[in-house]
């Protein structure tokens, strides 16, 4: 299979200075492309479990109808990230699954999940090669006004810690009503 290359954008600071250090700025890149894609991926693999819980929760682990379910609903483009959110509060709400000081925290986490996956996915990253900030990665992005973020080893780990949380908490959910034989509300 042929890999494409695809221009990489430093930025609208990487054409700053002519005297720039490559191999620094460029294993700052490499670095954060990385972690870009790992929070990418951990917030698709929290929607897919999301999704895999709705779709237990109404069709259990085998039923005629749920594959069609998953592809015409849960898998849907339609039915996004926030809409499977929403479902699965209605889910814990009436399977009555957690307090609501850890039902809160769980959908804040959600939330986070969502907020860092669009911000890597749809911002853009730069580099400064300013003298006093050299190699400092920003993160821009739109969050009802725009934001630039220093992304530091402290904010990748409370990104990576917020995004574990929600996977493991919703594998928890996952798990709970897969022990409970009556989970599925339809029976036909």
């Amino acid at each position: 299979m042929k890999i494409i290359s695809a221009p990489e954008s430093l930025g609208s600071d990487a054409n700053q200075s002519k005297s720039v250090p490559a191999v620094p700025v460029a294993l700052a890149t490499q670095d954060i492309r990385r972690n870009r894609h790992a929070i990418i991926e951990g917030g698709l693999s929290v929607e897919s479990l999301l999704g895999d819980i709705i779709s237990f929760y109404f069709f259990g682990e085998v039923h005629p109808r749920k594959e069609i379910f998953e592809l015409m609903i849960v898998r849907a483009n339609w039915c996004s990230y926030a809409e499977k959110v929403k479902l699965i509060k209605v889910i814990i709400e009436n399977e009555n699954l957690m307090e609501i000081e850890e039902k809160e925290r769980f959908e804040n986490e959600l939330a986070q999940v969502s907020k860092w996956r669009d911000a890597f996915t749809h911002g853009s990253i730069s580099v400064d090669v300013t003298e006093e900030n050299m190699g400092d990665i920003s993160l821009s992005y739109f969050e009802s006004k725009l934001i630039k973020e220093l992304i530091t080893d402290a904010l990748l780990t409370e990104i990576e810690n917020t995004i574990t949380e929600a996977f493991n908490k919703s594998l928890w959910v996952y798990s709970y009503l897969k022990k409970r034989q009556d989970s599925p509300v339809f029976s036909y």
